[in-house]
């Protein structure tokens, strides 16, 4: 018999000066390690965008604490490279906690929280033009 097939719970897409990561369904260990990989590997091959945007509005993080604390880490890497990050979560106080502990671990002012789909796109559309969002 034949093993399921690996659901995938990311996507990413690259335009200029900007990479989308959508984030959907249930987040474990493996699948976070996953995107954060082939994140890595879209900047090795083709460099840093000035900015990312990440989807994580239909995400739930169901990974380990060791596995946050490694996004963390990741994340202080990834704002080293880029200018601006933007985050859609929803207000739920789960999935925004998480994402405020990543902050904090990262220490950085250059990222936008968001918490609806209208703000997002208003952010990807500043993005596309080389503006950090809400200047």
């Amino acid at each position: 018999m034949k093993p399921p097939a690996e659901q995938t719970c990311f996507t990413l897409r690259r335009e200029p000066g900007l990479v989308i990561v959508r984030l959907f369904g249930e987040i474990d260990d493996r699948q976070s390690r996953e995107w954060r990989s082939d994140l890595s590997a879209e900047i090795a091959l083709r460099g840093a965008p000035r900015f990312v945007a990440f989807d994580m509005f239909d995400a739930q993080p169901k990974n380990s604490m060791s596995t946050r604390f490694d996004v963390a880490a990741y994340a202080r890497e990834l704002m080293k490279q880029v200018h601006w990050v933007a985050l859609l979560m929803p207000s739920s106080a789960g999935g925004m906690l998480v994402v405020r502990v990543i902050a904090g671990i990262v220490a950085t002012s250059r990222v936008s929280l968001l918490t609806s789909k209208q703000s997002f796109h208003q952010a990807l559309e500043a993005m596309r033009k080389g503006n950090r969002p809400n200047d």
